[in-house]
């Protein structure tokens, strides 16, 4: 099953990749730079700063009640696509 983002307006696209509602003290993390985001609102402004990006979500896995494994595509606006795979933690 593939579903496509429409215009976030700001909100996290991560709600929308994960399939879940965010806590509000949630954290994003960026393992290959280091980088931690806190919070549902400032995860929501960084995200939001893509206006041409578009998701595809393929497979979402749920391991067990707090793990869950999904695979995604993305698009800035450029027309190359990026391959993903998130893992959070719920």
């Amino acid at each position: 099953m593939t579903s496509s983002s429409p215009s976030s307006n700001g909100q996290t696209r991560l709600a929308f990749i994960l399939g879940v509602p965010l806590a509000v003290d949630c954290q994003r993390q960026w393992p290959q730079m280091g980088e931690v985001v806190r919070g549902r609102d400032l995860i929501g402004q960084v995200e939001g700063t893509f206006p041409d990006l578009t998701l595809g979500v393929g497979r979402r896995l749920r391991l067990d009640d707090d793990v869950v494994v999904v695979e995604w595509s993305c698009d800035y606006g450029d027309g190359r696509v990026y391959r993903n795979v998130s893992i959070a933690e719920l």
